[in-house]
């Protein structure tokens, strides 16, 4: 029996959000050993399932390359140590084919600057913390449904300068980041994702697949209404094919 996948695709702005310019216009090579900086990690999940390497690209429908930074890891509960040095995230760390790699289900990657108001607002509602502890955060309350959430940080307080490990560590510990952040300096890669100069970016990521399911750009103000729904229907749909 043929199955239709009905998985929402596309570009979307969600509202708030702020201009930016990227600084590179260059074509996105679909090369799955890409790596940022000096960030290097091998290519398969923690649990040795190898990434995907077809049908890699930047937009819906194709596959999320295996891409690499550095930054801090953490588990969607637990707020990040920010006080040792930064370690590989690979995209591929939380690929989960058969569902040996956890529980996981569905990644929320999302992209930002410390100069951003919308992206402090987005990234404060996904941990639950905005000076004070306002609740668990959506990024906690998701992790029992296979919710992932993973942000880069692209630009310091000023416009025109890239990320350093320090704006990594003042934005998380302003925000008590409970997930994994990393630090994508230059040429920005994440922003090769999306069409438009705007942040906070976000992509939604099948794990199953590493599917590109949908791009926005903007502040969604009911990100874990979207998120849960979207997971739902992951839960009801097959996983993109090779």
């Amino acid at each position: 029996m043929n199955v239709m996948r009905l998985i929402p695709i596309g570009l979307f702005f969600l509202g708030m959000g702020c201009g930016f310019v990227s600084g590179t216009n260059e074509p996105w090579p679909l090369d799955s050993g890409i790596t940022t900086g000096e960030a290097s990690a091998p290519e398969t999940n923690p649990v040795g399932e190898v990434c995907p390497t077809t049908n890699l690209g930047h937009k819906p429908h194709t596959r999320m390359p295996n891409l690499k930074f550095q930054g801090f890891k953490a588990n969607g509960t637990n707020v990040v140590a920010t006080q040792g040095d930064l370690t590989t995230i690979s995209l591929c760390d939380w690929y989960n084919p058969t569902g040996k790699n956890g529980n996981y289900k569905l990644m929320h990657l999302t992209g930002a600057a410390r100069w951003c108001g919308p992206c402090s607002v987005e990234t404060s509602g996904i941990s639950g913390w905005d000076g004070t502890r306002t609740g668990p955060g959506i990024a906690a309350n998701l992790a029992p449904q296979g919710v992932v959430f993973v942000q880069g940080l692209f630009q310091a307080e000023n416009h025109n300068a890239p990320a350093t490990p320090d704006d990594l560590r003042i934005w998380m510990n302003g925000h008590q980041s409970n997930f994994a952040s990393f630090i994508d300096p230059g040429p920005i890669t994440l922003h090769e994702f999306t069409d438009g100069n705007v942040l906070p970016w976000n992509a939604e990521i099948d794990l199953r697949s590493m599917e590109i399911l949908a791009l926005s750009i903007g502040a969604d103000s009911s990100l874990q209404d979207t998120l849960t729904k979207l997971v739902a229907t992951v839960n009801g749909t097959p996983p993109l094919g090779n």
